[in-house]
């Protein structure tokens, strides 16, 4: 499967095996049928990389596991990318103890808030700009 976007192409291959027998924890997995793994190519201009994950399924049906595995990684990439943009959570400033989970958990709620907003012509930052200056 080939995603072309305005920053870079990526390349992702799907292999399912349900060998499992070398797994010795697989009794621990209740219903564990298979394993998945992803091997994703990016390109970025002239940067290539690759990255290999892998997951433990109940499916043996590879076109039944490909979908929500992008689907959960598109989820997070968006949460990430809005969280960073609204309220800069990759330049915050290194937090100890739990302040880092108390700040994120925090960002996670006014992103809700933000997205409740009924004027979906307004970006996220632009509605955290005009109606909610406090967030």
């Amino acid at each position: 499967m080939i995603n072309k976007n305005h920053v870079s192409i990526e390349d992702r291959r799907y292999a399912l095996s349900t060998d499992i027998d070398w797994l010795e924890q697989r009794s621990e997995w209740t219903g564990l049928k298979s394993v998945v793994m992803v091997e994703s190519n990016r390109m970025i201009g002239e940067t290539t990389s690759t990255e290999r994950r892998y997951y433990l399924t109940s499916l043996t049906d590879l076109s039944k596991v490909a979908d929500p595995i992008r689907a959960h990684w598109a989820i997070r990439n968006s949460q990430h990318l809005v969280l960073d943009v609204t309220f800069s959570e990759d330049d915050s400033v290194k937090l100890q103890k739990n302040a880092r989970s108390n700040k994120a958990l925090l960002s996670r709620i006014a992103l809700n808030l933000l997205r409740d907003h009924d004027d979906s012509k307004l970006s996220i930052k632009r509605r955290r700009i005009t109606e909610y200056s406090v967030l």
